[in-house]
């Protein structure tokens, strides 16, 4: 008898384990929903859409490809999608349970197909495809499902051969075939390495699929109140906060995961190595690392920690990295960790580019705030160090100033104040609407300027929220001609708050410490002149082609993306003199004309634009090699500095010399097609 009951006690203790995850899911989507409802700039009803829109988030958090899922299982979690309103609501846990058994199952299958499928090489000489349909599919079957999957592998096996080898265009149909020949198991065995990975990954973390899942449902539940709303459980915030301290000795970069399982750069650290390169932005993928007088060691596929661990062990030594930019083009980047000081006078950097006309440069890659500044004074925020540049090139004597804001992601909303302000003689510079009626009004409160010439700001689909307003702020002053492309277009606020109701919007939340946080967006930034960027973007006065036109992602591309919204413009906004844009856009389309990188650039991006969203994914070599010869085509050149507009020196502190980094930089302008284009505007605008 007392067998049988610790057995019946085992069982239950299994269950209780099992079930723990999901109730504690199900209390916390309350939670979320109660926060949202009481913070959130635009909470949206809870109802029959609502659920929906969880039902599609949810799917796409733990199954974005379409793989694990078949139609069968989705016409069996269906029967939840328009009331999982009430189930969050009741804290209910039958959805998620029922989800997270489906996806252990079909994890371990696909898994298991995922090792027959690599057992055998493939061969890229037949005519097969990969369609749109489907991939935005699920496989009607398991049979379905096992092929998408071979084409998925197929396809990203084919990639890994073309990738990183632009000579392979030029290789006769022999040499070809013993290329294919000799690297396609390798290839194989680095797509396999990376699947198994991600289809494993669930399983080795604490709690296993089950606490994934869990995650994957309360994750939905915030971003299906807008895309920045966002259910980070503590080791995700510790993570971040361990990735980005600044006290330790570090490179200064943060990873994450895309879309596709991908290490990417995702955060910089200011005043780091890896932010005074100027050589990494958000979405650079690591795709190997070389310790010096060690061989190189591919990190293509691999993860998150084992990145991680592999620049852990680094200390003192150089460590090579090897990063793709996501125009598709590769760059060496020598870095030795550093122990980050606050008060790194090195975290913008700006170069005079002499010729008919001598323009200051200066680049900000990301904003900062003086994080240790207890008096409010920004002595080490991005706004003072961009101050302290202008002066020491105002002495250079310029003709006119460029600030480069490209790949520039956002940061810190008072110093985007006091940039803007830099340039403008006091008055408003942002507008922020809440809940409440009553808009708040940012403003430049210091008279005057620190410099008042020709400027040009530089923006792409990458700029982003802080950098987004400085722009349209400079914009709608008529006080900087912006060039570039379309930026991102977030301008939203978010705040992170524990997971509790009993919090105000006021409250410190490091007074109150919880297994879960919630980023919650909490308003909406709009213009001075009543406008947002919010969806659309800043729209450049002057317009360049940009790969990322085709290949980025903005923020309308998400369906839950907040819709911009219109407000009066503040009264007391008074924009000055016209500029001359007409003259500048004409120098611009002079410039893209006289550019071979950028005449074949907007080509490919006509092309691109056609087919994109009808474009079939061929499996054979022939064709993929012809699509990369298309690609490379539109490779930005090498270094010609004879024919160079302009010639680069740099300012290096008082009584430093030049560095290496500073040589690296000035080539890289130099070999910068749309720092030409925009050294083009300068001298048909400037008096």
């Amino acid at each position: 008898m007392t067998k049988y009951l610790a057995i019946a006690c085992c069982v239950l203790l299994s269950f209780a384990g099992q079930a723990q995850p999901f109730q504690k899911a199900a209390d916390n989507a309350l939670v979320i929903t109660r926060m949202a409802a009481k913070f959130h700039f635009a909470p949206v009803p809870l109802n029959d859409s609502f659920s929906v829109q969880v039902f599609n988030a949810f799917l796409q958090q733990a199954d974005p490809e379409k793989v694990y899922f078949t139609q069968t299982d989705i016409d069996q979690l269906s029967t939840n999608k328009t009331t999982l309103y009430q189930q969050i609501q009741l804290r209910q846990t039958g959805f998620v349970a029922l989800a997270a058994g489906l996806y252990s199952q079909r994890v371990k299958q696909v898994d298991s197909l995922l090792k027959v499928i690599c057992s055998k090489p493939f061969s890229f000489s037949a005519s097969e495809t990969l369609t749109m349909a489907e991939v935005k599919s699920y496989p009607a079957n398991l049979a379905a499902q096992r092929t998408k999957l071979y084409k998925i592998v197929k396809k990203m096996v084919l990639d890994n051969l073309l990738q990183g080898n632009d000579s392979i265009t030029t290789l006769s149909p022999a040499a070809l075939t013993r290329y294919t020949d000799s690297l396609e198991p390798l290839a194989r065995g680095r797509v396999r390495s990376l699947l198994s990975r991600t289809f494993n990954r669930a399983q080795q973390l604490p709690g296993g699929t089950n606490q994934q899942t869990a995650n994957y449902y309360c994750k939905a539940i915030a971003t299906s109140f807008d895309p920045h709303t966002a259910f980070m459980p503590l080791t995700e915030k510790e993570n971040f906060e361990a990735q980005l301290g600044n006290k330790r000795m570090v490179f200064g970069f943060g990873l994450d995961e895309n879309d596709k399982g991908e290490a990417v750069i995702d955060e910089l650290l200011p005043g780091s190595p890896a932010f005074k390169s100027g050589q990494f932005n958000k979405g650079d993928k690591i795709i190997s690392v070389q310790w010096v007088g060690k061989e190189k060691m591919d990190v293509s596929d691999a993860g998150l920690q084992e990145i991680y661990e592999l620049i852990r062990a680094s200390n003192q030594e150089e460590l090579v990295f090897t990063v793709r930019k996501p125009d598709g083009t590769t760059r060496q980047v020598p870095l030795v960790k550093e122990a980050v000081d606050p008060a790194d006078e090195e975290r913008v950097k700006s170069f005079v580019l002499k010729g008919a006309k001598t323009i200051g440069y200066i680049s900000l890659p990301a904003f900062y705030e003086d994080w240790e500044d207890e008096g409010g004074a920004g002595a080490n925020g991005c706004a003072n160090d961009v101050a302290r540049e202008i002066v020491k090139l105002k002495k250079e004597k310029i003709d006119g100033l460029v600030l480069d804001l490209r790949y520039n992601g956002g940061g810190s909303l008072a110093e985007a104040v006091a940039l803007s302000g830099i340039f403008i003689d006091g008055g408003p510079v942002e507008q922020i609407k809440t809940r409440e009626a009553k808009v708040i009004t940012l403003k430049d409160g210091n008279r005057g300027t620190i410099y008042d010439g020709p400027l040009v700001v530089m923006v792409n689909g990458y700029s982003a929220s802080a950098s987004e307003m400085v722009a349209g702020t400079l914009q709608d002053y008529n006080r900087a001609i912006v060039v570039g492309s379309p930026t991102y277009g977030k301008a939203t606020a978010q705040a992170v708050f524990p997971m509790d109701t009993t919090m105000k919007l006021d409250d410190d939340p490091s007074t109150k410490k919880a297994d879960s946080y919630l980023k919650i967006t909490t308003a909406q930034i709009f213009r001075v002149n009543g406008k947002t960027a919010q969806e659309s973007g800043v729209l450049p006065d002057v317009l360049l082609p940009d790969l990322l036109q085709v290949e980025g992602e903005r923020e309308t591309d998400n369906p839950m993306v907040l819709k911009a919204g219109l407000i009066e413009a503040n009264k007391y906004y008074k924009p000055y003199a016209p500029l001359p844009l007409q003259k500048a856009a004409e120098a611009g389309k002079l410039a893209v004309q006289q550019n071979p990188y950028l005449q074949s650039l907007q080509q490919y991006i006509d092309r691109e634009r056609a087919d994109k969203n009808t474009r079939t994914l061929s499996l054979a070599l022939a064709e993929n090699i012809a699509r990369l010869k298309a690609r490379q085509s539109v490779q930005k050149p090498a270094i010609d500095t004879s024919s160079a507009l302009f010639t680069i020196s740099s300012l290096p502190l008082p009584g430093a010399l030049p560095t290496n980094t500073d040589e690296v930089w000035g080539n890289l302008l130099l070999a910068d097609p749309y720092v030409a284009s925009v050294y083009r505007i300068m001298l048909a605008i400037i008096p």
